[in-house]
């Protein structure tokens, strides 16, 4: 008997408090109706059909140009130029200017310490 009394008594604050949640959300939503104008559509009394028609002749007469990219500062951003690589980025035909394709395959010359190879193990250097 005592446990039915202990469920009794919490379902019943659980009642009161949900009832008193709803009672504050109708008083809050009636409070923020009054305060509020209520609700227009944009541009006044303008009908789907007009503004359809406007948004036609927007299209026909053609969308501006499109305006150069910016950085989030405002500066134009710079443009690529397909002309070819920077001048001081002027790079060898191949990996060391003079060597030859022999000397760069996998265990050719491997443990030799000659003038050829600038770019040799650290004890050749």
């Amino acid at each position: 008997m005592e446990k039915l009394k202990v469920l009794l008594l919490i379902l019943g604050g659980l009642a009161v408090f949900v009832w008193r949640m709803v009672q504050k959300m109708r008083e809050t939503a009636r409070r923020e109706q009054q305060e509020r104008p209520p609700a227009r559509p944009a541009g006044g009394n303008t009908s789907f059909e007009e503004m359809m028609r406007q948004m036609q002749q927007q299209n026909q007469r053609g969308n501006p140009g499109v305006p150069a990219p910016t950085t989030p500062g405002g500066r134009r951003l710079p443009r690529n130029k397909p002309e070819g690589p920077h001048p001081g980025t002027a790079r060898a035909q191949g990996p060391v200017a003079g060597a030859s394709r022999d000397e760069y395959l996998p265990g050719k010359n491997r443990g030799s310490c000659s003038p050829q190879h600038r770019h040799g193990p650290p004890a050749c250097r």
